[in-house]
């Protein structure tokens, strides 16, 4: 499953990110990789990829 997400990924956003990944994890979902893309949505901002596995 390919994710593309708006959410930046840092330190302020940790617990937020952790809770969103083991929401997929429950449901069965591993995340296999990130690939972090520049994206336009309501400005600039950094959009990321994520590939999931289960």
């Amino acid at each position: 499953m390919v994710e593309n997400w708006t959410m930046p990924i840092d330190t302020t956003n940790r617990e937020e990110f952790e809770k969103e990944l083991n929401e997929y994890g429950l449901d069965g979902w591993e995340l296999v990789t990130l690939f972090p893309k520049m994206g336009v949505a309501d400005g600039f901002q950094v959009v990321n990829q994520l590939i999931f596995k289960r």
